[in-house]
């Protein structure tokens, strides 16, 4: 007997439906089927995978070490990073290769800091000796000009936090770099910044809550499951 099968003899001797093992373990309706049938890819990695078994295997009060054994034995995982796992299973972008600077652009660069500097003008006091005294910056006429206070939000401030388990992120800027990639534990946080976009990537979505902003937006999916996000100044889109 395959250990999908085991699960599935457990579960079915319990009394159990999918769907009643799912609300007690917190584990996808879905996900549980797939495991079922020995499909192991969606847990998100060889972590994940023996959480699974192990939360099943104590709900449904069977041997969990033997399961988990087995699932060593027969399911093997690839010494592979967990990025590229996830790229390979379409749960996550691949890192865009970074181009080197040509001497080409850092010439335009550097000309456009000439161009800066020149543009910034100075009062030079002088006094009746022709005596340099200190350069003054240039100040506005205007009189009872108020100061210009930023309203808007400006960029993405993101915040995660492991709120119950631990789980790997994976984070993306705006140019489409890799900026991130490891674990986040239980009580542990990690800010990332931004002047435009953040893509992430949660591998275990369920035990990891996301601040954008200043704005707590909790968890972002249930435990085991890979949740895409795109986070904006004006908020966050999922896919």
């Amino acid at each position: 007997m395959s250990l999908g099968s085991a699960l599935k003899s457990a579960r079915t001797a319990a009394g159990l439906s999918v769907e009643e093992l799912a609300a007690r373990t917190r584990i996808r309706g879905a996900l549980i089927k797939e495991l079922e049938n020995d499909n192991f890819v969606n847990c998100g990695g060889d972590t994940y995978a023996r959480g699974h078994i192990r939360t099943i295997a104590r709900i449904l009060e069977i041997d969990g070490a033997q399961l988990l054994s087995e699932f060593t034995e027969s399911f093997a995982p690839e010494e592979r990073p967990m990025m590229d796992l996830l790229v390979e299973n379409s749960a996550a972008r691949p890192p865009r290769e970074k181009k080197p600077i040509s001497w080409k652009a850092l010439s335009g660069i550097a000309a456009s800091i000439v161009v800066i500097v020149a543009s910034v003008q100075f009062v030079v006091v002088i006094n009746k000796s022709n005596e340099v005294v200190k350069p003054v910056a240039l100040q506005s006429t205007t009189k009872n000009e108020a100061p210009v206070v930023a309203t808007k939000t400006t960029g993405v401030n993101l915040i995660l936090t492991g709120v119950s388990g631990v789980s790997w992120v994976g984070i993306f800027d705006s140019s489409n770099n890799q900026i991130y990639s490891g674990r986040i534990s239980s009580g542990k946080s990690q800010v990332f910044t931004d002047d435009q976009s953040l893509y992430v990537v949660i591998g275990n979505a369920g035990v990891i809550n996301v601040n954008l902003n200043g704005s707590d937006l909790g968890v972002t999916g249930a435990i085991g499951e890979v949740v895409r996000m795109q986070f904006t100044p004006t908020g966050s889109t999922q896919g």
